[in-house]
């Protein structure tokens, strides 16, 4: 199946509650602004600021390179310094969060010559061309270079399902970038019950949209067992078995799945199977054979202990340069001069203390 403007909005229309109208770009989708900039860092859909290079947060929004460490990628922090967070590039480009709604319009071209004719055609004709995200359809490419648009179908499938979902995510350079990471994890949902701040589940980013989009969302369960997912992503190919195996063989996820639109799961084994069925509904077949053997490994709860202190980078993200220096000055009596400093003071940190934190200043 390839996937071409018309199956996208099908797509959109039997697995989500957004509105599919006509726009003066043409046939979009109505995504409140919020859901848009997780949209648009998970796919990389860039809104219309300009017609060579759309602005996408995808890629910006980062932290470590390899699981386990904590070595930091020019992203969310630049060495001790707070850069490319929510918050400081809503502040650059306050399209970001203007608004109660954007427009994703999917725009198939087989050319970047024919997409920013296109695209300033665009830019002339709308008279608020960032409202607009442009997700884009290379029909040059085999499966029309889609498989961030699987990535961001995975995530939302299983946030509904209460995982803390990722796409990307850092693991390590020996086995490369799971395409998604979906974590369950009943004691960190505790922390967070009567908090009020995140639904059950929620994409990872999420944690750094406090103040720019402050939300409420009650913890409605967290009956769930410890259970740690991970799933590689393909549009050109059906093959995607023995790099999945390669993250299952560091013993730290329950559960492998490939994501695929139209992969048929009549050979599941070890393997889960997430594709869209004949009416483009999203559907999960679970691997018939699961690796139980990791669910105990040392290596499994190590990583649930890396994971736990990841997100509270992303929760220190709500905060601007000063606040958060400010905070470690009065902690320590004297200055941040090192990222040793600010690795050991925030993984010291209770996800209490954060909260509290965050909700004094942000109040």
């Amino acid at each position: 199946m390839e996937l071409y403007k018309k199956e996208i909005l099908q797509i959109f229309k039997r697995n989500f509650d957004y509105k599919i109208l006509e726009t003066p770009a043409g046939i979009g989708v109505e995504m409140p602004v919020k859901d848009a900039f997780i949209f648009s860092s998970i796919t990389g859909s860039g809104y219309l600021d300009n017609p060579v290079l759309p602005f996408t947060p995808k890629g910006l929004i980062k932290l470590f390179y390899n699981a386990f460490h904590y070595n930091f990628v020019t992203g969310i922090f630049d060495n001790t310094s707070l850069k490319n967070t929510p918050y400081l590039l809503s502040l650059a480009k306050p399209y970001l969060s203007d608004g109660r709604y954007k427009y994703i319009i999917p725009v198939e071209f087989s050319s970047e010559s024919e997409l920013q004719k296109l695209l300033r055609q665009f830019i002339k004709l709308l008279p608020n061309p960032t409202d607009y995200i442009i997700l884009r359809i290379e029909t040059s490419k085999s499966g029309n270079g889609l498989e961030s648009f699987m990535e961001y179908l995975a995530c939302s499938y299983f946030a509904k399902k209460g995982y803390i979902c990722e796409n990307q995510i850092p693991l390590a350079h020996s086995v490369g970038s799971p395409d998604f990471g979906g974590y369950s994890l009943p004691e960190f949902f505790k922390i967070f019950k009567g908090s009020n701040l995140f639904p059950s589940g929620f994409n990872v980013i999420e944690l750094a949209l406090l103040r720019v989009f402050p939300t409420t969302g009650l913890i409605e369960s967290i009956d769930a067992e410890h259970n740690l997912i991970v799933g590689e992503a393909k549009t050109s190919t059906p093959l995607m078995a023995n790099q999945l195996n390669k993250y299952l063989a560091t013993s730290l996820f329950d559960e492998g799945f490939e994501i695929h639109p139209s992969k048929s799961a009549s050979k599941l084994s070890t393997h889960g199977l997430l594709s869209l069925g004949d009416d483009f509904t999203l559907i999960y077949y679970p691997a018939l054979n699961v690796h139980g053997y990791t669910s105990a490994s040392y290596n499994k709860q190590h990583y649930i202990i890396w994971l736990e202190n990841y997100f509270k980078y992303y929760l220190i993200a709500n905060l601007t340069n000063d606040e958060f220096l400010g905070w470690y000055q009065n902690e320590n009596n004297r200055q941040l001069s090192s990222e040793i400093d600010l690795v050991n003071f925030v993984n010291g940190l209770s996800f209490e203390r954060i909260i509290k934190h965050l909700k004094s200043t942000l109040s």
